[in-house]
């Protein structure tokens, strides 16, 4: 994947999730835009922490299948008409 791909990604306002798909099947879920830290050929991704240790992948841009942008539902407005019906 491209940097310049990478970045026009992390910089949608409002940040949406990502998940990074990488070549040998791992996904790396990214849900805050201060977890990945772009790099010229390599992306520094945040990692769920393990006990007390905080942990990060350093991925190459080219270990980069796809990245999947999370759009989240809002909740749906209540369409009832307030009648009780």
């Amino acid at each position: 994947m491209e940097a310049d791909d990478l970045r026009e990604i992390l910089s949608y306002e409002p940040f949406r999730f990502l998940r990074f798909h990488l070549s040998d099947g791992t996904i790396i879920l990214i849900d805050h835009p201060d977890m990945a830290m772009l790099g010229q050929s390599a992306i520094t991704l945040g990692l769920p922490p393990e006990e007390d240790d905080e942990r990060e992948a350093v991925v190459p841009l080219s270990s980069i299948d796809w990245v999947e942008v999370v759009v989240r539902n809002r909740p749906k407005e209540d369409k009832s008409n307030g009648n009780g019906a």
